[in-house]
């Protein structure tokens, strides 16, 4: 029986781990149907591992925010011009040497239908016409899909669409979603394969966790994916420093971590800084974690955890951590809702500092229990099982 050459496409290698961990958990399925399976990554754009960024790597995406802010379209006109002549100076050479030991390409895990000023869609689009000229199949993976698009952007992914000889999708908002943007396709509602986190790492500590784990996320991503109410920056700080007040007073340890998203380490950094400030008050922020393993470690530490990032809720869900989601993008409370624990998800705009204490004492006290993971897991499996053809 020949080995089969998968080369599985993705934000693989990016500062947020929690596309890592969804490139780790997607290979080790793709092993557990098959150990004779080969796993090539592709980081569709271009990183070749995860690195500890420097400050350039910082002040570049602070750069970035801030054009995205404040010049919407031209910073559009500026990123597809700039992918253009990266996918010419490089991108097309390494992509057609990985693509040249390949049986298939999977575009894999995460939110990689959406139109970030045509950043996914360019890269997307040539990556899979590259594929298709060196006659490979082309399967859509587990992907999500964003709610924004323009007619460009929408355009290059349905070529992409077209070309697929399988499409699979994470959640029931995703599916809604290609109804809405992309009528015509008929994708299969699997799962993300993160929530098999728990069996692809190690397990939990043996002693008992004592601290909750707070995950930070900045305010850009928070106002720039939840489109009403916006919240001002003075709002998000202070519902943060009344938080670390309700923890400390009722004796919970804690601390600040993110996924290893830059911009949101320095936002954690500043709320540790004026809790010291404003509260005298020591706030400690967890060391960031450089690969998607130093992050399951991390969390799977915790006694409970609050969090933005969807993956930091997933990690938690598959070790059986309860959990309280703050959401702030419709992915978040669509994991809540398939857990069956709708009542463990805060709407970013509503932050109400007693209510989701109050939740999150009770269900770090009571424990949580988590219904359908088996279902999940199960649904994660068959995005392999697909690819394959071992769907049924």
């Amino acid at each position: 029986m020949s080995k089969v050459r998968i080369v599985i496409a993705g934000e693989i290698y990016s500062p947020n781990l929690g596309d890592g961990l969804i490139f780790e958990t997607m290979k080790y399925l793709y092993h557990r149907l098959d150990p004779l399976v080969e796993i090539i990554p592709l980081d569709i754009s271009g990183r070749t591992s995860w690195k500890a960024d420097q400050t350039t790597a910082a002040y570049r995406l602070n750069l970035i925010a801030y054009a995205k802010r404040s010049a919407s379209r031209l910073y559009t006109i500026i990123n597809s011009t700039r992918l253009e002549a990266q996918y010419r100076q490089s991108l097309r050479q390494r992509w057609r040497r990985i693509l040249a030991e390949a049986d298939m390409l999977v575009i894999g895990g995460g939110q990689l239908l959406m139109d970030d000023h045509l950043d996914f869609p360019l890269k997307l689009n040539k990556l899979t016409k590259l594929a298709v000229e060196k006659g490979l199949p082309v399967h859509i993976s587990a992907c999500g899909v964003g709610g924004r698009w323009s007619a460009r952007g929408q355009h290059l992914i349905r070529e992409v669409l077209s070309l697929a000889e399988s499409i699979s999708l994470r959640d029931r908002i995703s599916i809604k979603r290609m109804e809405r943007f992309f009528p015509g396709f008929s994708p299969r509602l699997t799962g993300d394969p993160a929530i098999w986190a728990a069996q692809l790492y190690e397990g939990p500590p043996a002693n008992q966790p004592t601290k909750v784990g707070l995950g930070v996320i900045n305010i850009f991503d928070l106002n720039l994916h939840h489109r009403q109410p916006k919240l001002a920056h003075k709002q998000v700080v202070n519902f943060w420093l009344r938080f670390f007040e309700g923890l400390a007073g009722n004796g919970y340890p804690f601390e600040l971590f993110t996924n290893g998203n830059l911009s949101d380490e320095r936002f954690a950094r500043l709320l540790a800084g004026l809790a010291k400030d404003r509260l005298s008050l020591f706030v400690p922020q967890a060391q960031r974690p450089l690969t998607p393993a130093e992050l399951v470690r991390q969390i799977s530490w915790y006694r409970g955890v609050m969090a933005f990032r969807l993956h930091a809720l997933l990690l938690a869900a598959s070790y059986l951590i309860p959990c309280i989601g703050l959401g702030w993008d419709e992915k978040v409370g669509s994991l809540f809702e398939e857990l069956q624990l709708s009542e463990n998800v805060f709407p970013y705009g509503e932050l109400n500092m007693k209510e989701i204490f109050t939740r999150l004492r009770h269900i770090i006290e009571a424990g949580v229990e988590y219904p359908t993971i088996d279902n999940m897991k199960a649904k994660a499996i068959l995005n392999p099982q697909i690819v394959l053809g071992r769907s049924g």
